[in-house]
């Protein structure tokens, strides 16, 4: 059941404030647990949703422990909504596993199964009749939007080796295979790289829980939750050094120079949960494919791309569309934004704002450019309902 709820944005840069339609969401991952979630979409006058299933959706996922309700992610979705509803029509925001409004236990080291939820919600979201344009993940989850990036070759050469098992699996992939889906553009707040830096447990901590097993950590308003071992040691084995692989993937038949993925990673100077060193090592990886230079430092190609401003600058409009960087935002495939004094939940000094007004600036700019496999994708879809005898509603990219 939908249901009419009032923008919450607080973005003092909004000009009206649109009704968002509010939908029940929730699948199931391979666990057979209930992921639940909402689907929000803009409202004509008339009280209904202007695009129906068909049409691009951003999927925003909360960090560790977090719900997807929280009023962070809520003001994220308005801003979308409202200033880039050209090219997003929905967006989607589900519970992880264990945490929230989903079922199932907790994991502290669960990035992997993260990653893999996300891959479900992509595909029921698709199954649905949609296509994922932006998939925007904030701390662990801004980690695990990463990986889901930097695995999407190995998914699909996966899928490519079954399908070549038989000759009926084959031939169902080759009739499908024309309709696959862009990869979308992949936005990171706050990530953590360096997953050997620990700052919530002490060294007597990690003593008990390697000689127990498992321990419980308080966690504050979220409660206590029981770390295991195997959970810990899941955690430090999570190499995100494979960002690399976002920047060697190439578009199939389609602008074969540039990377098919296009990132954003935004963090905080203030960042008292995730250090700053994380943006700038995982920031250089991405551009370069290798750490930091010896003396610490961004090498002069990544550091081109890599932009810090502070909250006044990010506020802006006139400063964000500057000729200083404005060019480089339509050219380059990944952007850093360093936020000064804006720490990990951005939510001092206008903090929230100033996030939202970057990210929207940035889905604009990419929107303005609908590459040729993207029309293509939408031109199929649009044909496949009309063959099945669906409603057709053409998205607002074509």
């Amino acid at each position: 059941m939908s249901s009419i709820v009032a923008d919450s944005s607080a973005n003092p840069l909004s000009t009206s404030s649109p009704k968002l339609v509010e939908t029940p969401f929730y699948f199931f991952n391979d666990q057979h647990e209930r992921l639940n979630g909402v689907l929000l979409s803009r409202s004509g006058h008339d009280g209904r949703t202007s695009h129906t299933m068909t049409g691009n959706v951003a999927l925003i996922l909360p960090g560790m422990l977090v719900s997807h309700s929280s009023l962070f992610y809520s003001t994220l979705s308005s801003a979308l909504l409202h200033r880039c509803h050209t090219v997003i029509s929905h967006v989607c925001r589900f519970d992880f596993s264990g945490q929230g409004e989903s079922e199932g236990r907790f994991h502290y080291g669960g990035y992997e199964q993260r990653r893999r939820e996300i891959d479900m919600a992509v595909k029921e979201l698709t199954r649905r009749g949609m296509t994922i344009t932006h998939i925007i993940g904030h701390s662990m989850a801004a980690s695990a939007v990463l990986l889901y990036a930097a695995t999407l070759n190995d998914d699909e050469q996966d899928d490519t080796a079954k399908a070549d098992t038989s000759a009926a699996t084959a031939t169902a992939a080759s009739s499908t295979s024309s309709t696959t889906p862009p990869p979308p553009h992949m936005i990171a707040i706050s990530p953590r790289f360096d997953m050997m830096v620990e700052p919530r447990f002490s060294k007597d901590d990690l003593l008990r829980l390697i000689r127990d097993g498992e321990m419980e950590w308080n966690a504050g308003k979220y409660g206590k939750q029981i770390i295991t071992l195997n959970d810990y040691r899941e955690r430090l084995q999570v190499d995100m050094t494979c960002v690399r692989k976002i920047r060697e993937r190439k578009q199939q038949g389609h602008d074969h120079d540039r990377p098919s993925i296009h990132t954003l990673l935004l963090h905080g100077t203030d960042d008292e949960v995730i250090p700053i060193s994380d943006a700038y090592a995982c920031h250089q990886w991405m551009i370069m494919g290798r750490s930091l230079d010896d003396d610490g430092k961004l090498s002069s190609d990544a550091a081109a791309s890599m932009f810090q401003l502070n909250s006044a600058d990010l506020l802006s409009a006139s400063s964000l569309h500057s000729e200083s960087f404005h060019p480089t935002l339509r050219s380059d495939c990944h952007h850093t934004f360093i936020s000064v004094k804006a720490n990990h939940n951005w939510n001092s000094d206008h903090a929230t704002n100033a996030l939202c007004n970057i990210i929207c600036l940035w889905i604009q700019t990419r929107g303005t450019i609908v590459p040729a496999h993207v029309l293509q994708y939408e031109r199929e879809v649009m044909s496949r309902q009309r063959l099945e005898g669906s409603p057709v509603v053409q998205s607002p990219l074509t």
